[in-house]
Parts: structure tokens; C-alpha cells; sequence
């Protein structure tokens, strides 16, 4: 468990706003001195300074992160993906980016790409336990999944791309803004692994959110502030910043 406490001064008596979220790049991640930084770290260090609440960001495993944002009141999280499933289990604050997924193979494999999604059943597929990868899957069917559950699931996009190298996945699933700065971290050319598989399916929108009976009046301030951080366009900035779209 990593945590961090952010301090801002604003509201009047609020208690600390408990935050639970993982390791995504480039979303969360921790730099070369182990701080916590990343385009979503920027986003609500911004929302805070506007609302004027207290963070304090638990670095947790995801599935750990989901289950207390599920049932403990007054929890924010992020990069949370805002499927119709999880519609009614949370209240939204709102989206601050779009993931454009790709599943990944080793070039060499010999998997086939495909447009169909059923076509790679019988793949053992990497994904985080209870992430929306996991659960769009596991509701069509796939039974071979390779599901990385508690520090294995907190790995960086190049520890991702050594489990294909070892065998222990034939598919990895990220968004072409994690898989090649991993690959450069590796010092392994583009070519050496391929897209097999554009995966429409489980895009989402990565969101922010609190659990379901948080206070209507604390989801409702971070809205107001994610509105202003739109129509600022300081949102787009960031997005700039961390090579997003």
C-alpha cells in the first residue's frame, strides 16, 4: 500500500476525502523519486485545489481499490472504466479520458489477427482482477484469462510485455500510450510485438468516482470543479502534458 495526503484549504470543517486508485500508466504511476504522479494525479491535485478538500490516495491493488469504493462511503475513485454494469454502483463525478485498447502478442506468436473478439478464446489474456478488461471478458465467455490479482496487478506496462515474453500470458491488453514507452523502457523495437486485435469492446471512459451513498453535496463539488477544469480548458492541457488525446 502506498499513501499520500494532499492538503488543500477551502471547505469549511470537511472531513478527509478517502481516495483509493492503482498503478496506470500514464495515468497513476511513481516517478524515479517513488512520488505518485501521472495525468490522473494531476487531474484531481487540480480538483482539490478547487474544491478545496484534503486527499489522502491510497495506492492499492484494483481489486482491492473497487471493493472499498464499492462499500465504503465517501471514497473517491480513479481511472475507474464507466461501463453499463457499474452505472448503478457508484456515484460519477465524470470522465477525464477516453482508453483505446489493443490486445498485444508477441510478433512471433503466430496468433492470427482478427476483428472478432470470440476469435480469442482459447488465449490465455492477461487482465487485472475486477478491472473492466476482467469483467467484459468473463460476461462473454472467456475462461482462459490470466487474472493478475493483488501485487500482480499493480505491474508497469513492461512487466506486462515480459509476462508474454515468458510465457505466462499470450495476450496483453493496453492502449498504444502505455505499450510503447514500455517497449522503449525495454529497449525492444515496435516490431517485436503486434496488435492482434482492436478492442472496441472495452474501450471506456476512465472516469472519476465515489461510492454510491457518499454525501450528494461532495460528489456534486467535485462535478462543478471537473466542469470549470473543462470549460477551462485546463483539462486538455494535462491531457497535452501526458501525450493524451
Amino acid at each position: 500500500m502506498f499513501l499520500i495526503t494532499l492538503y488543500f484549504c477551502g471547505v469549511v470543517n470537511a472531513r478527509p476525502v478517502n481516495v483509493v486508485t492503482e498503478l496506470f500508466f500514464p495515468y497513476q504511476q511513481l516517478d524515479a523519486d517513488n512520488q505518485l504522479t501521472g495525468y490522473s494525479i494531476d487531474v484531481v491535485n487540480e480538483l482539490a485545489a478547487i474544491t478545496g478538500d484534503e486527499l489522502q490516495i491510497e495506492l492499492l491493488p484494483w481489486a482491492v481499490a473497487y471493493q472499498n469504493a464499492l462499500t465504503t462511503p465517501d471514497t473517491m475513485i480513479f481511472s475507474i472504466g464507466r461501463t453499463p454494469k457499474r452505472e448503478p454502483l457508484f456515484a460519477w463525478v465524470g470522465s477525464i479520458a477516453t482508453e483505446t485498447l489493443y490486445f498485444w502478442s508477441l510478433s512471433q506468436s503466430g496468433i492470427v489477427s482478427s476483428d472478432i473478439l470470440s476469435d480469442f478464446q482459447q488465449y490465455r489474456i492477461a487482465v487485472v482482477k475486477e478491472a473492466t478488461t476482467h469483467q467484459l471478458l468473463r460476461s462473454n465467455g472467456f475462461s482462459s484469462l490470466y487474472v493478475m490479482g493483488g501485487g500482480d496487478s499493480n505491474v508497469s506496462e513492461a512487466n506486462r510485455v515480459n509476462m508474454l515474453i515468458k510465457g505466462r500470458a499470450d495476450i496483453i491488453i493496453a492502449a498504444e500510450t502505455a505499450m510503447l514507452p514500455a517497449l522503449k523502457k525495454l529497449n525492444l523495437p515496435e516490431s517485436f510485438v503486434q496488435q492482434v486485435h482492436r478492442a472496441k469492446d472495452l474501450d471506456s471512459e476512465l472516469s472519476i468516482a465515489f461510492q454510491k451513498d457518499s454525501q450528494p453535496e461532495l460528489v456534486s463539488r467535485f462535478k462543478r470543479a471537473l466542469d470549470k477544469l473543462k470549460v477551462s480548458g485546463k483539462l486538455q492541457k494535462l491531457k497535452t502534458k501526458w501525450g493524451l488525446k
